[in-house]
């Protein structure tokens, strides 16, 4: 937890461009979240804006050259005190970059400029479906998860207590901590949509909408129109629809490949006579663990579960 007086700190060093990029992204971000450092930025923003640049004083200088005769000794020495409180305040308040403890932050960006849906993994390992004409920015750090948002997507977020997950758009926050809903911003009225779990819509006009399971917010920011809807999933999410599997006797190996390229993961199986299982199912609308539920049910084996999405197929031992 940080003190005011290095909240102040990193406030200075951001407005004298003295952060390097990842550590502005971080202090951007966590601003979002900590409403003291918000505050502080603010008001000190407003007293850098009132100071006078570099250029601007030597353009100034020869105007001011011929008056200086004219002030008196009272004004000097006052002049003399504002300008050593403002060295001292730069001085007591700036970093040097070597005692800047250096925050990591990961940035990436993903677009999908194709005409079919795109799949995608994320750093915590939350799935992420790109519907045509859509990009993502996220920014993740040891606190926090922001996902910046042009377009419609579908999220499967993993959950994790100690970080937020927050969508963001220009008219709207959506905080959630591991839910599965979709975001849609490309047309006049935007809407949220929740499959599962809880989210917290925040909308630039102020106002903050919670949403339960099988709820839809439908939001018009130019006109201020707010509406909360039932939900329909299947007519919600049939743009999924071009992204579902179907298999037909393949076998397994074949089968595993598409599903290690449709949901961004690893699936190992040894047995070889497993391998040559033939598959036939469609999964439509499914999770990875619902989906490697139902394939450990048809193929009797058993999933074994391992760190960074890898996943583990064994055949059942019925001995």
């Amino acid at each position: 937890m940080q003190t005011e007086e290095e909240k102040i700190k990193r406030c200075i060093q951001y407005l004298n461009q003295e952060l390097s990029e990842e550590q502005g992204i971080s202090f951007e971000i966590d601003m979002l979240f900590d409403q003291e450092l918000n505050k502080l930025y603010t008001r000190y923003h407003k007293i850098w804006g009132n100071y006078p640049t570099n250029s601007e004083v030597l353009a100034s200088s020869y105007q001011k050259k011929r008056f200086a005769l004219s002030f008196s000794k009272p004004y000097l020495y006052v002049a003399s005190i504002a300008v050593f409180m403002v060295v001292g305040l730069l001085f007591l308040f700036s970093y040097s970059s070597s005692a800047t403890t250096s925050e990591t932050v990961l940035k990436q960006t993903f677009t999908n400029y194709t005409p079919v849906n795109k799949r995608i993994r994320l750093e915590d390992g939350s799935l992420v479906v790109l519907r045509p004409d859509t990009e993502i920015t996220t920014y993740f750090n040891d606190d926090k998860r922001l996902l910046c948002l042009e377009g419609e997507a579908y999220f499967e977020v993993a959950h994790e207590a100690q970080r937020k997950f927050i969508v963001r758009h220009l008219d709207f926050d959506v905080e959630v901590l591991g839910t599965v809903f979709s975001v849609n911003t490309n047309t006049r009225t935007k809407e949220i949509a929740l499959i599962s779990g809880k989210v917290v819509a925040k909308l630039n006009n102020g106002t903050t909408i919670e949403l339960a399971p099988n709820e839809k917010l439908l939001w018009k920011p130019k006109v201020g129109e707010l509406k909360k809807t039932k939900l329909e999933v299947s007519t919600q999410l049939n743009w999924l629809s071009d992204v579902d599997l179907t298999f037909n006797q393949d076998p397994l190996i074949d089968a595993l490949d598409k599903i290690e390229r449709y949901y961004q993961c690893t699936i190992i199986v040894e047995d070889q006579a497993l391998k040559k299982l033939k598959v036939t199912g469609s999964f439509t609308h499914l999770s990875l663990e619902e989906l490697l539920t139902s394939l450990s049910f048809i193929t009797h084996t058993s999933i074994q579960t391992n760190p960074n999405n890898v996943y583990k197929l064994t055949p059942h031992d019925f001995k």
